[in-house]
């Protein structure tokens, strides 16, 4: 399912929703007001007038027009130039590794609301819709990829729940916190970690964090894990190896939250000496 980038009118703020969510009504997850999902216009062109000389005298016809192309030349050259300096911004921008822009970084997700008539009960069967055996359809979910086997829901609320979530990542067997809200137009999932004083979290997400320092720094590609070990703090020493060599790194791991208030996974790479 394709991932498409739309603006709330009331906020707006940029939201990532599901191409075929486009004409549903959704609610903003940052203003929780209620909006039609669409494209936002294209504004069109603003028209070229042409200059017309308005003197009939030949001389200062010519003097005008030739005027007119000194001026019409400056403007191209200042227009060359404005657009190499917003074609160095954008490349800067579109190359930069953000937050934002990494992937696959997600402790949050968002589904279609099912039915539940069965309260806590029922909830863990719609879980169980939305994430067994995988939710690889969900691009920027961080587990998206594990294999979901187990979960255990109460009622914390009016179309709230707390509880645990189990699966396998990386051969292990993993249990991560989970808050759900069903209060408006859809299932918002938001899972919980502690990769700051839970090294535990971090010895279990190992696999999965190297390969997003993998997509933040390229230096990384084609490096494989050799051992790891998790320090209070968010950080995890990597022992790594390619082609007979090994190198170790420092993970700086932490959590941010983004302009659209979502959790973030991001990782700051060194060499560590």
């Amino acid at each position: 399912m394709a991932e498409i980038t739309i603006k709330c009118p009331h906020c707006l703020n940029d939201l990532s929703i599901q191409q075929e969510w486009l004409g549903m009504e959704l609610e903003c997850p940052l203003c929780h007001q209620n909006f039609t999902a669409q494209l936002p216009p294209q504004a069109p062109a603003a028209p070229v007038r042409p200059f017309i000389p308005q003197n009939n005298d030949i001389d200062e016809a010519e003097a005008a027009y030739k005027k007119q192309r000194m001026i019409k030349l400056g403007i191209k050259c200042v227009l060359g130039v404005i657009a190499v300096i917003i074609g160095i911004v954008i490349y800067v921008k579109v190359t930069a590794v953000t937050p934002e822009s990494v992937g696959g970084n997600w402790l949050y997700a968002m589904t279609q609301k099912r039915a539940n008539r069965d309260r806590a009960f029922g909830m863990q069967e719609i879980v169980k819709a939305d994430f067994f055996p995988v939710a690889s359809g969900k691009e920027n979910f961080f587990y998206r990829n594990a294999n979901f086997n187990r979960v255990s829901l109460r009622e914390s609320g009016h179309e709230e729940y707390t509880g645990t979530i189990s699966f396998y990542c990386n051969g292990k067997q993993v249990s991560r916190e989970v808050y759900i809200d069903r209060r408006k137009t859809f299932t918002n999932y938001y899972f919980k970690v502690d990769y700051n004083n839970n090294t535990q979290h971090l010895d279990e997400d190992s696999g999965l964090l190297f390969e997003l320092a993998q997509r933040i720094d390229k230096s990384l590609t084609g490096w494989t894990v050799v051992s790891a070990k998790s320090f209070a703090g968010g950080l995890l020493i990597c022992t790594i190896t390619k082609d007979g060599k090994n190198r170790t790194v420092r993970l700086n791991v932490k959590l941010v939250k983004g302009e659209d208030n979502i959790d973030r996974i991001w990782i700051d790479v060194t060499e560590s000496k």
